[in-house]
């Protein structure tokens, strides 16, 4: 059923403008407080097809290791010390054909002329806490330009 008031064409499109290679930095930064030692399993490195892992960085005291899970996800488990602690993780990615079109060009769309399929894309994550992220990304973002 389409949305009340809004045609389905009013979402916008992408051209595939930009199809070629895309070198990326990704990485995350945290921090843990715990009174005893406390294991862990963090997925934050890139896997899958259709990118190379070029260079990859992990900044910590913890003991860790990497293995792949019956999914075939990257993980990493980790046992914190008591007492403050800090991650990082930072990689370089290339990927020669990537997925996701980058056009910084395209017009944000109001989440009022969205159509009801598209929701569940925007809806939370058990793995990215809106209560605990929602004031951070504000902080970061919130005076930008939409867009």
């Amino acid at each position: 059923m389409p949305s009340v008031g809004y045609p389905r064409t009013s979402v916008a499109t992408v051209d595939d403008i930009d199809t070629g290679p895309l070198s990326l930095t990704v990485g995350c930064t945290l921090g843990f407080e715990t009174p005893q030692a406390v294991s862990a399993v963090l997925q934050v490195a890139p896997s899958g097809p259709g990118h190379d892992l070029l260079e990859e960085r992990w900044e910590t005291r913890a003991d860790h290791h990497g293995y792949i899970d019956l999914f075939g996800n990257r993980c990493e488990r980790v046992t914190i010390q008591p007492g403050r602690s800090r991650i990082v993780y930072e990689a370089e990615v290339f990927s020669a054909s990537p997925a996701d079109r980058i056009s910084p060009e395209t017009p944000e769309t109001p989440i009022t002329a969205l159509p009801d399929e598209y929701l569940s894309f925007l809806m939370p994550s058990r793995f990215c806490l809106p209560d605990e992220l929602g004031h951070e990304a504000w902080l970061r973002f919130g005076d930008l330009a939409p867009g």
